[in-house]
């Protein structure tokens, strides 16, 4: 009586749950938490969701995967012809541990796709969007997660990590004392950037990703925000940038055998001549 009593009060929580979140209403389910008999109900309520959804007309073709496929781009133009919505959703927000419902809206989506395009048709569309990824690599810039060889500085005497490559760049007393005025004696400058190598190795444009002092993060577009950054952080990304000028060509990243332009990162650590 007590167990059924507990389910009753868990219905209307999780029919409101169901309605939160992103684009696809994906329910904010802790995976973590279905393993024992609730499993069933919210998987009911994710197969009556999915079966609304249908009836209504919005089809969804819904991706599973570890990392964002690079064709997303494409397989969204595509579904769009067969009035489909694309979806994509990572592995991690489903959850390794346990069983997470929204499986079952997955499942029941699938089914109604199968009947309606054939068995193979998620198969189909995506080797389609594959297609059109590759026809198009040599005009696009690829995020370089999809490269086989990351972009690279020639120097092979600088340092590189998970970040990117390791540049220290030496600044003159003056400028050095005004960032530690504006921090503290204990910090240095730090930035995360990036600079696009296209496809024959040329560095074309540079963009700084962030700036840390003091265990501060300052974000490229709210670096207005940051008062150390508005004291000195143009003067020593203009310093950076000089630095740079010596690395006009990269090694181009690879995507297969194709040579492929690319955002690359990379770190920048400001120390006092002398040092």
């Amino acid at each position: 009586m007590r167990k059924l009593l507990f389910i009753l009060f868990l219905l209307p929580v999780c029919t409101t749950q169901a309605q939160k979140d992103s684009t696809l209403i994906m329910p904010a389910y802790d995976t973590t938490n279905y393993q024992g008999y609730d499993v069933d109900i919210f998987c009911s309520l994710e197969r009556k969701r999915a079966i609304k959804d249908i009836k209504a007309g919005r089809m969804n073709f819904i991706e599973e995967a570890l990392m964002e496929p690079r064709y997303k781009t494409d397989i969204s133009t595509i579904c769009k012809h067969y009035h489909l919505t694309y979806f994509y959703l990572s592995e991690d927000r489903l959850g390794y541990g346990s069983f997470n419902p929204m499986r079952c809206y997955v499942a029941t989506m699938d089914s109604a796709l199968k009947a309606k395009l054939g068995d193979s048709v998620k198969t189909r569309l995506t080797r389609s969007a594959d297609s059109c990824f590759w026809a198009h690599i040599v005009n696009d810039t690829i995020d370089e997660k999809y490269c086989n060889v990351p972009a690279a500085v020639p120097d092979e005497s600088i340092y590189t990590n998970v970040n990117g490559e390791f540049f220290h760049i030496k600044c003159d007393s003056v400028l050095f004392a005004k960032f530690k005025k504006l921090s503290s004696q204990l910090a240095n400058p730090y930035m995360y950037a990036r600079v696009l190598v296209q496809a024959d190795g040329k560095a074309t444009a540079y963009k700084m990703v962030s700036f840390l002092s003091e265990g501060a993060v300052y974000y490229a577009d709210t670096l207005k925000h940051s008062w150390v950054y508005d004291g000195c952080g143009e003067e020593l990304w203009q310093l950076a940038l000089n630095h740079l000028k010596k690395y006009p060509v990269w090694k181009p990243a690879r995507l297969s055998t194709t040579y492929v332009r690319t955002w690359h990162n990379f770190e920048l650590v400001f120390e006092k001549e002398g040092q």
